[in-house]
């Protein structure tokens, strides 16, 4: 998975790396760096890529498994997925997709019917309701829904079943990117569910994987431009030039600043695949030193984009709110340049 990640480009820092004995110390300290480390911009793509036992409790919660963890009492050294869902809501990024690959274990089916897929049932259950607070844009959850012995289908691969296919999709398998080479978390999560659901009734899991995408589009994990079933024009250099003269005139026919905005959007859609969602709209800004607020149009990466009906009318008042935003900007992010 690592080396797979890191070949997207994706930075895995060390101390989000935990393989092996895991204390429940590093494990927690782990987590909560990952979806708050200062470094985290809100357009980076946040992937938390969990696999191991998942241990419900009789109260509907689900832990994560450290090394340290007590199966009758997981609270107790035990990482609570309720938590992780405050983590996601508290980074800035995004763009966030949390992959959990549980083989749920432990003391709650002593108190529950005693059966493994009781125990199942309880740590989905406590996955869907811990989600209900994931209400922005752009945070996505795909999980295995499967009991012990389920997670050792495929022993020989050293992973699960859910796993070997969520491999197989990140490596770019023909049924899990879309017509422009990219594997997106739609793309990768109807492969995946696809195939379990496709294998012979001894073969695939007792429950359904769980699927919950709350992004108002789609978010790209990986690219595989090589298998691209055609490419735009648009990406031609020689064609950016008329790709821009295109978009001047439409936004010139353009009569209000939603409007401006949407055939902007296209146009970074067509020309650079750049998603309407990868772009932050009407973000709120205060000024300390200037004491004043204001809302920026859009925000891209360290790009500010502001709109106006008519340039030569309303000139100087882009001049001085783009100040504003400048000065906002350099308040809270002293090491970024933004233009």
């Amino acid at each position: 998975m690592i080396d797979l990640l890191s070949s997207q480009g994706y930075q895995i820092n060390n101390n989000h790396n935990l393989i092996g004995y895991v204390t429940w110390q590093k494990m927690r300290d782990g987590i909560i760096n990952f979806f708050t480390d200062s470094s985290i911009r809100p357009t980076d793509t946040l992937l938390f890529y969990y696999s191991g036992h998942g241990v419900p409790d009789v109260d509907g919660d689900l832990y994560f498994a450290t090394s340290e963890i007590d199966h009758y009492s997981p609270y107790k050294r035990g990482f609570s997925f309720s938590e992780l869902a405050k983590m996601i809501q508290r980074t800035i990024s995004i763009r966030v997709v949390v992959i959990l690959d549980c083989c749920y274990s432990g003391a709650a089916k002593l108190s529950k019917g005693g059966s493994e897929d009781n125990l199942t049932i309880l740590g989905s259950s406590a996955i869907n309701n811990a989600s209900k607070i994931l209400k922005d844009g752009g945070k996505c959850i795909l999980a295995a829904s499967q009991g012990l012995q389920e997670a050792y289908a495929l022993e020989e691969h050293n992973h699960s079943l859910f796993t070997y296919y969520l491999l197989e999709g990140l490596k770019g398998n023909p049924l899990s990117i879309d017509d422009r080479g990219y594997v997106t978390v739609d793309s990768l999560s109807k492969y995946i569910y696809n195939a379990i659901i496709s294998l012979p009734d001894g073969s695939r899991l007792k429950q359904q994987p769980i699927r919950k995408i709350e992004a108002s589009g789609d978010i790209v994990l990986a690219h595989y431009p090589q298998l691209a079933e055609t490419i735009s024009p648009m990406f031609a250099q020689d064609n950016l030039g008329k790709a821009m003269i295109t978009f001047v005139e439409n936004a010139k026919k353009a009569n209000s600043q939603p409007a401006k905005e949407l055939r902007f959007s296209k146009f970074l859609r067509d020309v650079f695949h750049i998603e309407p969602e990868q772009l932050e709209m009407e973000v709120p800004v205060s000024s300390r030193v200037l004491m004043v607020k204001g809302r920026v149009d859009t925000v891209f990466g360290d790009l500010i984009i502001e709109f106006k009906l008519s340039v030569e009318r309303e000139l100087d008042d882009a001049k001085a709110k783009l100040t504003l935003y400048f000065q906002t900007f350099l308040e809270k992010y002293p090491l970024r340049r933004f233009i």
